[in-house]
């Protein structure tokens, strides 16, 4: 990514985030705009970061299956994520929901708390963020966020530099 790409003042509306095309039900991350494309790693990602934001958004069907019969492939979207600077798993659902159970899955209420701990242990930030809708929301706000520390950094580097000719210290 170049610096340029991230726009002077920074407004959620002229975020770009990148939805991939495999996604079924893809939430709402107004403000901000988005295209589809495809993902080499998760469910939605930032225009002009790459790989270095990630989101992968599991409804609780999918994160049972995920955690059940799917496990292999979902390790392995797990090791693709772990490798983002910038990354979350939100689960649209809740602690109290996934404790309580009473799904069709074989996979017990235990073992999706613990598979979720375990994953958050590793390193991997996990939201229970309720629902779709408040999925949208925090996937949006999250963008933002790393946008605007994106911004933050760049511009304090650009700073970093134009003090350091400005004094001679070289490039």
């Amino acid at each position: 990514m170049t610096d340029r790409a991230l726009p002077a003042e920074l407004d959620p509306s002229t975020l770009v985030i990148l939805v991939d095309q495999q996604e079924k039900s893809p939430a709402d991350v107004s403000p901000c705009r988005t295209e589809f494309a495809h993902l080499a790693v998760g469910d939605y990602s930032l225009k002009h970061l790459g790989n270095e934001a990630v989101v992968e958004r599991k409804s609780e069907a999918d994160l049972l299956a995920c955690l059940g019969v799917e496990r292999d492939r979902f390790s392995r979207q797990v090791l693709r994520l772990m490798g983002c600077r910038h990354r979350v798993l939100v689960v649209e659902s809740t602690w109290e929901r996934l404790s309580a159970g009473g799904w069709r899955s074989k996979i017990t209420p235990a073992s999706v708390i613990g598979s979720l701990t375990g994953l958050m242990a590793d390193g991997l930030p996990v939201a229970l963020v309720g629902d779709h809708e408040q999925a949208g929301r925090f996937i949006s706000r999250f963008f933002f966020i790393v946008a605007r520390r994106r911004l933050r950094e760049s511009r304090g580097l650009i700073g970093a530099i134009a003090e350091r000719k400005k004094t001679g210290g070289g490039d």
